[in-house]
């Protein structure tokens, strides 16, 4: 199919590939309409491909929407302007590959989201604008693997979650700004790879503001370069319930309670306890707040820090390092700052 596409009705997709039906657009496709997808693929052996962008400006229109064995291939970039319309939404081991940058522009939109079984890849970059608009949500033993970026701006606006077996690898930097917005959030049985450097800037007004890097319930993380966070009791690297992290690069906290690292066998969420857990730091940490401790192991849990300095604020508050219960903490080579 040659020509651009442009639709202006609700529910007026794009691009609609199904019954095995194979699809190509070799320009451009934008819609205008609730729920008007830009590319769909929705069935076994139907897929989709656009060579151009795809954008749409609706609320619940995503740019591509692919489910039950489908496969979609996104050429450009693609970019939404309504709520609650992702840049991808792939499910029901379904697939998408986007070659361009997602872009997300109101609340309640994901830039790339997996469920049940599905997987995506994204070459550029992902970014979304909107309060509760994660930047990547693999959920359900899901796969998706973002090879630049991720940012967020907007309240709990995760930068990368996995949920439920989910599994989600960024090879850059991941940055969130805005209240409650976790930079990578791991939940049971999950496991998250960041190959560069995550930064979080939070509501100072909102407990718990923006956490680092935060897994729940034998899950993981991974930070190949540094975790830093900007907010009231956003926790550098926080595991809880039988989940590790590992930290390459240090942890820089400023924010009052905001402690390196903490580690623990209980969970809040899930009012549970008794599972170990641990987090793993090559490099500095350093704290800039009051009751911001540098290292924190609660319980039976263990944090295992090398090659670098502990520095906390001097402010008769904050400890370089705290137990309780039959916490552990390993040094190797650090020196207090």
């Amino acid at each position: 199919m040659t020509g651009s596409i442009t639709t202006s009705h609700d529910l007026a997709y794009g691009a609609r590939a199904e019954s095995g039906a194979a699809i190509k657009v070799n320009e451009t496709i934008t819609t205008h309409g609730d729920g008007a997808h830009g590319a769909v693929a929705s069935d076994s052996g139907s897929s989709v491909h656009v060579s151009g962008d795809i954008t749409t400006m609706s609320e619940a229109a995503s740019g591509v929407s692919v489910s039950d064995y489908g496969y979609v291939y996104a050429g450009g970039d693609i970019a939404t302007y309504g709520a609650i319309a992702c840049g991808v939404h792939a499910k029901d081991y379904a697939s998408a590959d986007v070659f361009g940058t997602i872009t997300t522009h109101s609340d309640d939109a994901y830039g790339a989201f997996a469920e049940d079984n599905a997987y995506v890849q994204v070459a550029q970059d992902v970014r979304t604008h909107g309060n509760t608009s994660y930047g990547v949500y693999a959920y359900g033993d899901s796969n998706i693997e973002v090879l630049r970026g991720v940012s967020t701006t907007g309240d709990d606006a995760h930068g990368v979650v996995a949920e439920i077996m989910g599994r989600a690898q960024v090879e850059g930097n991941v940055r969130t700004d805005g209240g409650g917005a976790v930079g990578a959030l791991a939940i049971t049985g999950s496991s998250i790879r960041i190959g560069g450097d995550v930064t979080t800037t939070g509501d100072a007004n909102q407990p718990y503001s923006a956490w680092g890097a935060y897994a729940l319930d034998n899950s993981r993380v991974f930070v190949g370069g540094s975790v830093e966070t900007h907010g009231e009791r956003a926790v550098g690297a926080f595991a809880e319930l039988g989940s590790s992290i590992d930290v390459g690069a240090g942890i820089r906290t400023y924010g009052n309670g905001a402690h390196g690292a903490h580690a623990s066998a209980y969970s809040d969420l899930l009012q549970q306890t008794g599972l170990s857990s641990s987090i793993t730091i090559t490099g500095n940490v350093t704290t800039a707040g009051t009751n911001a401790h540098g290292l924190f192991a609660d319980e039976i849990s263990t944090i295992n820090m090398s090659g670098g300095t502990l520095s906390v604020a001097n402010n008769g508050t904050s400890w370089h390092m705290l137990v309780r219960g039959d916490g552990t903490i390993n040094l190797e080579h650090v020196t207090a700052g």
